[in-house]
């Protein structure tokens, strides 16, 4: 593999990890802005769809995990 295919190959890949991090930070943002009534916009059962539903229960189970200051 050349020097040149190789860097076109990591620009892939560097972009690859930016949009899916882009995705899963769009279902964190979903549950931060609408909760329970937040809804996936990707089709059932796609990568996308995944990513999104990962950062969704992320933020869902970070939002579990704090305390209010009147509960401590």
């Amino acid at each position: 593999m050349s020097e040149n295919d190789e860097n076109t190959e990591l620009a892939k890949r560097i972009a690859d990890a930016a949009n899916e991090t882009a995705i899963w930070r769009e279902g964190q943002n979903a549950y931060r802005s609408a909760g329970l009534n937040a809804s996936n916009p990707y089709r059932a059962n796609s990568a996308q769809a995944g990513l999104w539903q990962s950062g969704y229960q992320n933020a869902q189970e970070m939002a579990k995990d704090r305390s209010l200051a009147w509960d401590r």
